[in-house]
This record gives structure tokens, sequence and C-alpha cells, in this order.
């Protein structure tokens, strides 16, 4: 999945700055490295960690009541909610708002 997360995130980049999408896509390979060293943590008190370089993100998270949706508020109070498509002990296969699935390997 990271290759597809690296082609997402310079197509967002190359909306607003073409010049710097190209600089991504030539640190395509580091970009890609950041990614795969990125942890998420959801906590028992409800609250999450993104570990994101130079941009770590934190809030409260909860299950929907049939259990079949993460629905995250950001600290900025932003929620985002993502359909649960599979987990195991070993992965979570999430599908965001937009449709994009996101894998997560457990620790």
């Amino acid at each position: 999945i990271l290759p597809e997360m690296v082609d997402e995130i310079i197509a967002e980049v190359k909306k607003q700055d073409a010049q710097q999408a190209e600089q991504l896509a030539s640190q395509r390979e580091l970009l890609e490295q950041m990614l795969s060293d990125v942890v998420l943590e959801y906590k028992a008190n409800y609250t999450y960690y993104i570990d994101v370089p130079n941009n770590p993100q934190s809030g409260t998270w909860k299950l929907s009541e049939d259990g079949k949706k993460i629905i995250r508020r950001d600290d900025k109070g932003k929620e985002s909610i993502s359909e649960i498509i599979e987990l195991t002990p070993k992965k979570m296969i999430l599908l965001n708002e937009d449709k994009k699935k996101r894998i997560y390997n457990m620790l």
C-alpha cells in the first residue's frame, strides 16, 4: 500500500505546488521509508497518537455502535470515520472517507 500512499501524497502536493511535488517524486524512496516508520497507536483510554515525522497527531477514538467503524476526532475537533474491513492480531485494514484502503501492521 505504500506506493499508493506516496502517489496520493505527491498528487495532493502537486495541486498546490508542482515544483515541490517534483522534488517529492525525486525523493520517493525516502518518502516511502518515512511512511513505513509511522506508528499509529490506539490506546485503551480511547486516545490515539500518530507519530508522523514533523507532524505528530493525536486525539480521541471510538467504535461505532455496530463495531464496524472507527471514529477519530483530532485535537482540533476534526472528525474522520473509517470502515473496518479486516481486523486480526497481525493487521488492520481500513477504508477511509476517501474510499482509500489503509493497511496497518500490528506490533
